[in-house]
């Protein structure tokens, strides 16, 4: 599926019109726009374990995974020369979808626990640069910063629940064409490196202490849509 989708975006410069007209190329400006895509989201768990007996001490080692849909706010400036482009972007995402949730019963006394990772939302700035095909089509790479909330939420005495905006580094590539006078579509991948969480519960009853740290990665699909004042 996104094999044809980049296909077609590629394919777009060399079916329209070969020569740029003034209604339809891509100049410097501003541009605002929206976006959505899928979003996956790995969470590298490390917990270390120990008892005040029995000389008990454990590493373990897990790996979550969430996949859901997001949303997102963009705009930024944009300067072109020739075939060269450069853009510096903010974006926001208000939500995201993607949450990975566990839970477990016990049957004879009915109870439990559930856990939930996510990451519900983000915001950052980044900075592109790209080539112009044609001047009605770009190909770009993005390098930027990234700031994401950490959500933990759990009835597990074992963990603790956590809310924390984390830093993180977004690295992606992308595509955009313009279509209609100001108006153009993109399509991009992302990834993004977010730095760990960390948590210490002791658990008096049991003598056991257990040290969390949690490190998300996320990979995002997006595609949007936007307006440019150029």
């Amino acid at each position: 599926m996104w094999k044809k989708v980049l296909f077609g975006l590629l394919a777009l410069p060399i079916l329209g019109v070969s020569e740029c007209c003034d209604c339809n190329c891509w100049g410097s400006g501003l541009y605002l726009g929206i976006g959505a895509g899928a979003d996956t989201v790995d969470f590298y768990r490390k917990a270390h374990i120990q008892t005040s007996f029995n000389n008990f001490d454990v590493i373990d080692k897990t790996h979550l995974a969430a996949q859901g849909i997001f949303g997102t706010i963009f705009g930024g400036y944009g300067w072109s020369r020739k075939m060269f482009y450069v853009g510096g972007e903010l974006n926001w995402n208000p939500k995201s979808s993607a949450v990975f949730h566990y839970s477990n019963v016990e049957r004879i006394h009915h109870n439990g626990s559930v856990v939930k990772y996510e990451i519900d939302q983000s915001w950052g700035g980044s900075l592109l640069m790209g080539a112009l095909l044609q001047n009605t089509a770009l190909i770009y790479g993005r390098a930027g910063y990234s700031r994401g909330n950490f959500r933990i939420r759990t009835t597990d005495d074992s963990l603790a629940n956590a809310s924390a905006w984390l830093n993180g580094i977004r690295l992606g590539a992308g595509i955009a064409k313009q279509i209609y006078k100001n108006f153009a579509i993109r399509f991009e991948y992302n990834h993004i490196y977010y730095s760990h969480h960390t948590d210490t519960v002791f658990i008096p009853s049991a003598g056991i202490t257990q040290k969390t740290r949690v490190s998300p990665q996320t990979n995002q699909f997006e595609f949007g849509f936007y307006y440019t004042f150029f």
